[in-house]
């Protein structure tokens, strides 16, 4: 969504640009000066702040069923997504990758499996890892579509 409420279109550039030079307000930026703080545009401020919720609502969803089936600290069930999530959000959903939205969230998800799988198997020496990341991923992944149809977000 382009951060006037319209929508935002590969090929559109934000922010917009008169003669090769990024518009700050309703003056140029000057040649010379710093134009990489024009670059951070609000399109990347929204895409931070529904990753941010995208992950903690990721986080509350699989944390606790991480320490309860793992029997691991708080910090050990939150770092199995945290390790994940990025990479998902930003690698397997960026917009330069060919494929569909569900080739992408059977990708995406069969990643976040088997790397917080591995994670709990290696690091910790956790049996059943395979089939408790499974159950976490899929509890995360069914509310959060849930909560998304019902609540618009995460």
């Amino acid at each position: 969504v382009h951060p006037d409420g319209g929508q935002l279109r590969l090929c559109d550039r934000w922010p917009p640009r008169a003669h090769g030079r990024p518009l700050v307000g309703s003056r140029f930026v000057r040649r010379g000066h710093d134009a990489g703080a024009a670059q951070a545009s609000p399109l990347a401020a929204f895409q931070m702040g529904a990753w941010l919720q995208a992950f903690l609502f990721t986080q509350i969803v699989e944390v606790p069923i991480y320490m309860r089936s793992m029997r691991c600290s708080v910090w050990a069930a939150f770092g199995a997504s945290a390790i994940t999530h990025p990479i998902v959000w930003f690698g397997f959903f960026h917009p330069a990758l060919p494929g569909s939205y569900t080739t992408k969230i059977v990708a995406a998800e069969l990643f976040a499996w088997l790397a917080e799988a591995a994670y709990f198997l290696f690091a910790f020496k956790r049996k059943r890892a395979w089939l408790w990341a499974f159950c976490a991923n899929a509890a995360s992944f069914s509310l959060g579509m849930l909560s998304r149809h019902l609540f618009g977000v995460p």
